[in-house]
């Protein structure tokens, strides 16, 4: 089929090839070139696809090849002459001749149509003009159809899927644009890591398996790591190539945690960068979109430079399996892979082999059903059983990490089956995140006592006080501003929230605690502090580690992971309502055996802020008329 593969290569080619405004995505013409008859091309394209809709019910390749040295005429036109939806024009075609293909395959199941069908769909991926990434999509066709197929080419539309989707994000100037990009994208692109992680299980590449999930979920919190990079050991090798790592860093956060614009998201899910910038300011977006893309490409030369130097090698680069093992050295990290492919669990133990447990065929639509029915019922039967990991040596009262995938995410499994008095249990929004040590503790108590709303929280802060053991500081009422709150965080290795905390439906970033009269303090102005001495924040508010937008849930997007990033090794929230009286019985239970003299004073706050929030839910479950969802509500991430 000559004629299909000319017209697939032509396609590329323009779109590969083709000088484009690094703005508006357009194409950049020729002047000296005498310009066709775009309209005439427009509807020859338009024309000869409904012409093709009758020949997949023939197998020759005459009437195919007939119409093709046409199309291909046209579509040099539009490629090289047309604007920018001209081009999608094109492509779009491109991407139509492929679902013939592969309709014309399920007809005649003729082999050499499914492989033509996935090489256009390959060929049509291959396009690197800013924004192209909206039609990634195109990608998540290519990989279903070669897994369903057991085509070959089924890792390569993976990888090429999981890349598009970084390309999304960095397609945002800043935080907001990147999470709108990223929705608009598609729900594959939020699927996209699970499903090549269950392909991998599927080959038993169980450690790729594991690879994948880390580098491919949680993309916002991943590249906004990446920019507070320790740089300790590079200092003292390279100081001056650590100042300027820090310096175009700063620069670069600086932008992408900017609220003030390009926040809005694009008008459709399937227009084009050109469609989404034009609904902007563009002379503001150009500005910010060509710093951005100016510091991206000198932030990318300096981390060469860096992973030239001899024992720097991995700098910023995607953690191999043998560094995510070292992250169980505390305990196992438990990871539940939730695709429609199939799903499974993956135990990490140190210093031995990966755990590989099949969940069964009806685990994804059940596990999408529960999350559904939460808000009515908000207990669940099953779990991973203590048992099964004394076979592993896993030890009583052991530490267990949860990395749950997809709808998992929003779903109490801390407190599912037997494990919650058998473990101690913390959820880890990435396997990899390092573990260090703090200074000697000090707690801000940030509360809102003079609420009409929240009668308990002067009974909360009177509870703190009495603790013995620890030097308290008070922001509360009045005090409690969102300056003095951000500043206050700076100078205290631990925080108590005792306020509301308030969630907007499908924006997360304005998820935030209500402070004194109408300040907040918003999830991207935690983003945005720095907490040297940060330790532990028990977040006592409603909503604090609840997801806004239940549509992308491996990005994890909530307060408590945003307290996390600005240092908090270990956070406590809550992944729904607080009812008003838990706050002064957990803070009793809580911090009364955080503190208590019985810990061996070498080990850190942070570590045994797991084990002390298990003692406090375990005695809440015991009191009078306590409701399930009561103490479920409590879930710990972090060390």
């Amino acid at each position: 089929m000559a004629s299909e593969l000319r017209l697939k290569d032509l396609v590329v080619s323009h779109v590969t090839e083709m000088p484009f405004n690094p703005v508006t995505g357009a194409p950049i013409n020729d002047p000296k070139r005498p310009m066709p008859n775009l309209d005439i091309h427009r509807r020859n394209v338009q024309r000869i696809e409904l012409g093709l809709e009758a020949l997949i019910q023939t197998g020759t390749d005459d009437e195919w090849n007939r119409v093709m040295p046409s199309i291909s005429v046209s579509v040099s036109a539009l490629g090289s002459w047309g604007s920018v939806e001209d081009l999608d024009l094109c492509i779009g075609f491109l991407n139509y001749l492929s679902g013939l293909f592969h309709r014309r395959f399920l007809l005649l199941r003729r082999r050499e149509d499914l492989e033509e069908s996935l090489s256009m769909y390959e060929a049509s991926s291959k396009s690197h003009r800013p924004g192209d990434a909206w039609r990634s999509g195109d990608l998540d066709l290519w990989a279903q159809l070669a897994r369903g197929t057991n085509h070959p080419s089924a890792p390569r539309a993976y990888e090429n899927s999981m890349l598009s989707m970084r390309h999304i994000v960095e397609c945002g100037p800043n935080l907001q644009a990147q999470h709108a990009y990223f929705k608009h994208g598609g729900a594959w692109g939020t699927r996209t890591s699970l499903d090549y992680a269950s392909y991998q299980i599927e080959k038993e590449q169980l450690q790729a398996a594991v690879e994948i999930l880390e580098h491919g979920r949680s993309l916002l919190w991943s590249m906004m790591r990446g920019l507070r990079a320790p740089v300790g050991q590079l200092r003292a090798v390279n100081p001056d190539l650590a100042d300027k790592y820090l310096s175009i860093t700063h620069d670069l956060e600086s932008i992408t945690t900017e609220s003030s614009a390009l926040h809005r998201a694009p008008s459709s899910a399937a227009g084009s960068f050109g469609d989404t910038v034009r609904s902007f300011e563009e002379d503001t977006f150009g500005r910010v979109f060509e710093e951005q893309r100016r510091l991206l490409r000198e932030r990318k030369a300096v981390i060469s430079q860096i992973q030239s130097l001899p024992g720097f090698g991995h700098f910023l680069a995607a953690a191999p399996f043998h560094s995510l093992q070292n992250a169980a050295s505390s305990g196992p990290i438990v990871i539940i892979n939730h695709s429609k492919w199939r799903s499974d669990i993956l135990i990490i133990v140190y210093g031995a082999p990966l755990v590989h447990i099949p969940l069964g065929d009806d685990f994804y639509v059940k596990a999408i059903a529960l999350s559904r029915l939460l808000s009515k019922a908000r207990n669940s039967e099953g779990g991973l059983d203590s048992d099964e990991l004394d076979v592993l040596g896993v030890p009583k009262q052991s530490r267990l990490w949860l990395y749950p995938t997809s709808v998992l995410c929003s779903l109490p499994l801390h407190a599912m089956g037997p494990s919650h008095r058998a473990l101690i249990e913390s959820r880890t929004p990435a396997a990899g995140r390092s573990r260090q040590r703090s200074p000697d503790p000090s707690l801000l108590v940030v509360a809102q006592p003079d609420d009409p709303s929240l009668e308990g929280v002067s009974k909360e802060i009177a509870t703190i006080e009495s603790v013995p053991g620890i030097s308290v500081s008070k922001l509360v009422s009045r005090g409690a501003t969102r300056e003095s709150v951000i500043e206050g965080l700076k100078g205290h290795s631990m925080v108590h929230f005792a306020c509301h905390g308030l969630l907007q439906e499908e924006k997360p970033f304005d998820a935030s605690f209500k402070l004194h009269g109408s300040e907040r303090l918003t999830l991207l102005d935690i983003i945005r502090s720095r907490a040297p001495n940060a330790e532990l924040a028990f977040l006592s508010a409603c909503h604090t580690a609840e997801l806004a937008d239940k549509e992308d849930p491996d990005e994890m997007l909530h307060l408590a992971a945003a307290m996390q990033y600005c240092g908090f090794r270990s956070v406590v929230g809550t992944m729904w309502e607080l009812a008003d009286t838990d706050g002064k019985d957990m803070a009793k239970l809580f911090y009364g055996r955080l503190l208590s003299p019985r810990w061996d004073a070498s080990v850190p706050i942070a570590e045994r802020s797991a084990k002390a929030l298990q003692h406090a839910v375990q005695n809440l479950r015991k009191k009078r008329r306590m409701t399930t969802e009561r103490w479920v509500n409590f879930v710990h991430y972090g060390a």
